[in-house]
């Protein structure tokens, strides 16, 4: 954990250093940068502590961490699956930007691979689409799992702003696979 932390302040004022020059006046630039770090920090933090694994992608950009809450024992979902789900998101500043949860009486409706979504203004109950990081998560979940999943940037929104969430953040969600609903056999 020392040796992450120090390895991002001297690349920090690296950053800060160089960024001085006569020049460089972009500070909304400087800003994301520290930011995108800062958010790096906080995910590979999150990846020492105990009790949180790391699930790699498939297509081998990245992984995420989680840590089991609840332990659930019903079917397995797969990347062709669509599913039912309680969940909350926020960032790492505690700032929660969505969620869908028990209370609120209806499961989100998603597809563990946006390839399956069928979700349209024509098809109000189909399956939405999901980020990458999902993807991932949701293929280690049974039905009744309840996971904290910490989500790197490169595995949500990446470099672009997506609502509330800035670009480069970090997503943390606590998902519940409620149900696995089906497993589509092709796209559509």
């Amino acid at each position: 954990m020392k040796k992450y932390l120090h390895i991002a302040l001297m690349l920090l004022c690296v950053f800060v250093v160089s960024s001085c020059k006569d020049d460089d006046d972009d500070t909304e630039a400087v800003e994301r940068e520290v930011y995108k770090l800062e958010q790096d920090i906080a995910f590979q933090a999150k990846v020492n502590e105990t009790g949180f694994v790391r699930w790699y992608s498939e297509a081998g950009d990245g992984y995420v961490c989680a840590k089991l809450i609840e332990k659930g024992n019903g079917k397995q979902a797969y990347f062709n699956s669509r599913v039912s789900v309680y969940y909350k998101g926020s960032l790492t500043d505690g700032t929660e930007f969505d969620a869908r949860l028990f209370e609120d009486g209806t499961p989100f409706k998603c597809a563990v691979s946006s390839y399956y979504a069928n979700y349209s203004n024509s098809n109000p109950n189909g399956y939405g689409s999901v980020i990458s990081g999902w993807t991932v998560a949701l293929q280690h979940m049974v039905e009744g799992d309840k996971y904290e999943v910490w989500i790197p940037q490169q595995l949500a929104y990446g470099a672009s702003d997506n609502g509330d969430i800035p670009a480069y953040s970090t997503l943390i969600f606590e998902i519940e696979l409620v149900s696995v609903d089906e497993q589509a056999a092709s796209a559509s």
